[in-house]
């Protein structure tokens, strides 16, 4: 058991640090190196559970998966628009997150790690959520849970980045709020829109400036 609980620990420097790499320098320019020098474990320790640099970015960009676990408000369209906001929050104080991020959309730099393995993820879960929505009578007639989901990953995508380039992603919960602003009237259907918050109603959202 004490080996197995080392082999978690060890698993977790590595991929920490290896984000913290990839967050600063990109894959490309990401050393194992640097790596190992940041995360304080032996050469053979890495490559006892990463056989190679590939495997760890694999590794870091499936912790994506771990950022969707939030409270549920009674609107799944309001859920969703919760849930944007928590990854914006995430994206600005989570270096594995960002680095997750930087991952999936530098794919080019590398062959073997699956790139858009998480824009399905996402695709999926967002999929889910507005078939939610749409049972609850919250999405206008013409509006398919496939092809929102589709928009909500796509462009959210797009903010993050030309937040990052701009601002250091430090405008982006004001940039995400805005957003829902104009996405929400072709979204949601006349009598539910004004009871959607565009600035998300988790305890932790910054209202914009």
């Amino acid at each position: 058991m004490a080996t197995q609980e080392r082999g978690v620990r060890t698993q977790v420097k590595v991929l920490e640090a290896a984000a913290d790499v990839i967050d600063r320098r990109g894959y490309a320019s990401a050393s194992i190196a640097e790596i190992l020098e940041v995360a304080g474990v032996t050469k053979g320790a890495m490559y006892f559970h990463f056989p190679s640099k590939q495997h760890i970015a694999r590794g870091v960009m499936q912790a994506q998966t771990g950022f969707e676990d939030i409270p549920e408000d009674e609107s799944p369209l309001q859920s969703i628009i919760n849930l944007t906001h928590h990854l914006a929050l995430r994206l600005q104080d989570n270096v594995v997150l960002r680095a997750s991020i930087r991952l999936t959309i530098e794919h080019g730099s590398f062959d073997d790690v699956e790139p858009d393995s998480p824009y399905h993820w996402w695709l999926q879960r967002f999929t889910r959520r507005f078939l939610l929505a749409k049972g609850a009578g919250e999405l206008r007639d013409g509006v398919t849970p496939e092809e929102a989901a589709e928009t909500i990953v796509g462009s959210f995508s797009g903010i993050q980045l030309l937040s990052q380039v701009l601002d250091g992603r430090r405008d982006l919960v004001r940039r995400i709020t805005l957003w829902w602003k104009h996405l929400l009237p072709g979204l949601a259907c006349e009598e539910v829109l004004p009871r959607l918050c565009p600035e998300g109603t988790l305890d932790r959202v910054v209202k914009p400036r």
